[in-house]
């Protein structure tokens, strides 16, 4: 099974066990937020989508951070 359909089905499979959160006002943000909040997934949808990326990046260090927004330092 491809990558899109597993991560279709695993987020349709955790819909219903959302985590209670701000508002979000777009559906669609929600569902991502919460498929990317699982550092496996956020993973394969970068080595999917991203694969330049992810070749020079470290993603065994993804960690969830617990903001809205990320700001630069």
């Amino acid at each position: 099974m491809g990558f899109i359909a597993r991560f279709c089905i695993f987020s349709l499979l955790n819909l219903c066990t959302m985590p209670s959160r701000p508002k979000i006002h777009q559906p669609d943000d929600r569902f991502f937020r919460h498929a990317m909040s699982k550092p496996e997934v956020a993973k394969q949808y970068i080595e999917h989508f991203y694969p330049d990326i992810a070749r020079i990046t470290d993603l065994g260090s993804l960690k969830l951070e617990s903001s809205l927004s990320i700001q630069p330092t």
